[in-house]
């Protein structure tokens, strides 16, 4: 872990990952004027938010702004649809880095399920989703099984 914190150091003092979340606010902040906060330049600017805080080491911020990605792509489009659940799949990367496995492993499996109908299984965003569920399957079992020894 004090090896883990010393990196996440080091990338916030990175300047380009520095860089990278004050380009990503700036897109947010000229799409949102321009377009408005729901159309999909600014969600997927918003997702580069995220995805800059998330590299940063700030996982909790980042999952503010991919839960907001994901709802307003939700409320957009519905459930079934291909950019909801590639939103999801960010949301579920992110909630497992947060710990918490059971949310991120419900949020993965329903991408998996609207995703595995219409790309292909090699498709690198299904490779994706089936790394992150086995990942995240690993940790709920060792979660479990750590909870099932403790008095």
């Amino acid at each position: 872990e004090a090896a883990e914190g010393r990196v996440v150091a080091a990338l916030r003092a990175d300047p380009r990952f520095v860089e990278a979340e004050s380009l990503a606010r700036r897109a947010v902040e000229l799409n949102t004027r321009l377009r408005g906060p729901q159309h999909p330049v600014t969600l997927r600017a918003k997702d580069s938010l995220a995805a800059a805080l998330r590299l940063s080491g700030r996982q909790e911020e980042a999952e503010a702004v991919m839960r907001e990605v994901f709802e307003l792509t939700r409320a957009r489009l519905g459930d079934d649809a291909v950019e909801t659940a590639l939103a999801g799949l960010g949301l579920a990367e992110i909630l497992g880095d947060l710990g918490r496995v059971t949310e991120a492993l419900e949020r993965a499996r329903a991408a998996q399920a609207v995703l595995s109908p219409v790309i292909e299984p090699d498709h690198p965003n299904m490779q994706l989703t089936r790394q992150l569920i086995e990942v995240l399957e690993l940790e709920l079992k060792q979660e479990q099984a750590g909870a099932a020894t403790r008095p």
